[in-house]
């Protein structure tokens, strides 16, 4: 056996069970198996504290958006009564807009300040 210096990492082949595959792993001082023990005891050590945390963290409180002022799209003006379609919603910097398609919202992003001028003219 070479003589090695102090502190030197010897890369091994450990074969493993039928059915599992080997690796290469650095050992030092110890076997591939502790090592693997104690790396899966971390990991699942870590999983749990992830899932243990709590939702609210994650969360924060969310504001109350101003209601949509309008029967219209903001950006077509087609009315949403009697139309029949479902209007696309969602929150802008804290106000609700209202649209009538998808691609109205391609215009609205592209152009917002426009669009947003309309809704205090409205209220």
């Amino acid at each position: 056996m070479e003589a090695r210096p102090a502190g030197s990492i010897r890369w091994q082949f450990t074969p493993l069970p039928p059915g599992s595959s080997g690796s290469i792993l650095p050992v030092v001082g110890g076997t591939h198996r502790t090592k693997t023990m104690k790396t899966r005891s971390i990991l699942a050590l870590l999983c749990l504290a992830i899932v243990s945390l709590p939702a609210s963290a994650e969360e924060k409180p969310k504001a109350k958006a101003k209601p949509y002022p309008l029967d219209k799209c903001l950006v077509s003006d087609e009315k949403f009564e009697g139309s029949g379609m479902e209007a696309h919603e969602f929150v802008h910097e804290g106000q609700t807009i209202k649209l009538c398609c998808k691609s109205c919202l391609k215009d609205f992003k592209k152009d917002t300040a426009t669009y947003l001028k309309k809704l205090p003219k409205a209220k």
